[in-house]
């Protein structure tokens, strides 16, 4: 192996070491026991500086894999950067030192919790069964008005494995609520990670600090109802009569649940905005439909209901003049 190998900076929290000629014949050696040699007195200071920063690692490495940065990159990558250190550099070019040198150690310290995160038994778990898991534990809060996706968020922060499992599963963030408040670039993420899965939208707006959030969540049914499996909107009849307009035409083939609820106190049958049909387009053919204060005119179309619920009780002669209408 060649000399500038062989007098390679390796780096340990001690400092810098030069691996010896007689362990670079070793096909396999802990990285504890290439650190023979003390960080050299004429080394600038700011190369003693970094060095004690380093993270620690014990891991065996072949020795080959280490040098040319296969197993590590990034480690190998903060090798290179603390090699090309110049003790004889001006003051000016200590700066630029610095950035390169603080840029490729948080590489490296990311590398490493990486590789720690992966050694942990439960990493060994196959990521079906992590996901399996991770469903689980969002069910346990789940509930029509539930927000479940904070277990979610938990889990993709664990670890490395954990997080990339989490982002990888799209059932994890399937469902959307406006309380508590988030906002329309948490929405949009939630979207994307559940890719093309079905979703379950609740829109329950308690207070006036949820209403940008509601309004935010209510402008994206258009756009994701081909997705739509349940969707629910409990709110005043001010914020039903703006939103409710643009479902009228829409198609929802996979929605199976459809909950209207308001909850002013009074409003008039008469002229009122919200009689008339939503999703005209189609729904499930099993449909689930749940209407409470609403007027008895407001509905999906007849033909895709399954079960229909109102509330308050409507007179059976009201509900059949609707059903023969």
């Amino acid at each position: 192996m060649h000399m500038d190998i062989c007098r390679s900076f390796v780096l340990e929290p001690a400092g810098i070491s030069i691996i010896p000629p007689e362990v670079l014949s070793c096909a396999q050696v802990p990285l504890s026991d290439l650190f023979t040699y003390p960080l050299p007195p004429s080394s600038p200071p700011i190369l003693r500086y970094y060095t004690s920063q380093l993270p620690g690692h014990s891991t065996c490495l072949t020795l080959k894999s280490l040098c040319h940065g296969t197993v590590y990159p990034a480690f190998a990558a903060l090798k290179n950067v603390v090699s090309a250190l110049d003790s004889l550099m001006t003051y000016e070019e200590v700066p630029a030192q610095f950035r390169r040198i603080e840029s490729a150690l948080s590489g490296a310290k990311m590398e490493r919790a990486a590789a720690e995160n992966r050694s942990k038994p439960v990493s060994s778990l196959p990521p079906e069964i992590l996901a399996h898991i991770f469903q689980t534990h969002r069910n346990l809060h789940d509930g029509i008005w539930a927000d479940v996706t904070p277990p979610s968020i938990r889990v993709s922060h664990v670890s490395a494995v954990w997080r990339d499992t989490a982002l990888s599963e799209p059932s994890l963030w399937t469902k959307l609520v406006a309380s508590p408040a988030y906002s329309l670039d948490f929405y949009n993420t939630m979207i994307f990670r559940s890719k093309q899965s079905q979703l379950a939208i609740a829109i329950e707006p308690k207070g006036p600090e949820y209403s940008r959030s509601a309004h935010a969540l209510a402008e994206l049914i258009c756009s994701q109802s081909h997705r739509l499996r349940t969707l629910r909107i409990q709110a005043t009849i001010h914020f039903l009569q703006q939103h409710i307009p643009s479902l009228r035409n829409l198609s929802a083939p996979y929605m199976a649940h459809l909950q209207f609820s308001n909850t002013s106190p009074v409003f008039t049958e008469v002229g009122n905005p919200l009689n008339g049909r939503v999703f005209t387009g189609g729904t499930w053919k099993r449909l689930i439909f749940e209407s409470h204060n609403m007027p008895l005119q407001f509905h999906p179309p007849l033909t895709a209901i399954y079960k229909m619920a109102f509330s308050p009780q409507v007179p059976s002669t009201s509900l059949r003049c609707i059903l023969l209408s």
